[in-house]
């Protein structure tokens, strides 16, 4: 897994529950060039040139509840600046669940498991992908949306984060 940054900056952790909890999508952008910054510094452009991105999805109700799925608008903004196809209707959550912020890590994988479910694996059979997400703490959502990639096809899943909690 590639961690861009850490969540206990204060000024990072302004700006991501601004975009996540506050509803700023338009801060989505700027993010994202985070995320390119330590691409670039750590040299991962031509590792990732073979990769597609994938965001964890959210459920439909945290969609209408926010408006967007913020690891989407991260992977559109790198999909653009990379030239990577950008898969984002491979993957869906099937259930609602709790903010995984309020949990401990032994409910966190139990709030987890089972949630991710394949829509079209025909996009991800033999691909390496790149799991875009915003925040990591245990890593349990980023796993588990890896492990149904990997059942459904995907030869190949890295997480990609803008910061660690």
């Amino acid at each position: 897994m590639h961690i861009a940054s850490f969540y206990a900056h204060p000024a990072l952790a302004t700006l991501i529950d601004l975009y996540k909890f506050h509803y700023q999508e338009s801060l989505g952008e700027t993010l994202a060039q985070l995320l390119i910054f330590y691409i670039k510094k750590n040299q991962l452009q031509s590792t990732l040139s073979d990769f597609v991105l994938v965001p964890l999805p959210l459920h439909k109700r945290r969609i209408l509840e926010r408006g967007f799925n913020q690891s989407e608008i991260l992977a559109s903004v790198l999909a653009t600046h990379f030239n990577l196809p950008l898969i984002n209707n491979c993957l869906c959550r099937t259930r609602y669940t709790k903010h995984q912020t309020l949990l401990n890590q032994d409910k966190r994988q139990k709030n987890i498991t089972g949630v991710f479910n394949i829509i079209d694996n025909k996009s991800i059979i033999g691909k390496k992908i790149l799991l875009i997400d915003d925040v990591v703490t245990t890593g349990a959502s980023l796993n588990e949306a890896a492990k149904i990639l990997r059942q459904n096809g995907a030869i190949k899943v890295i997480g990609l984060v803008l910061a660690k909690n």
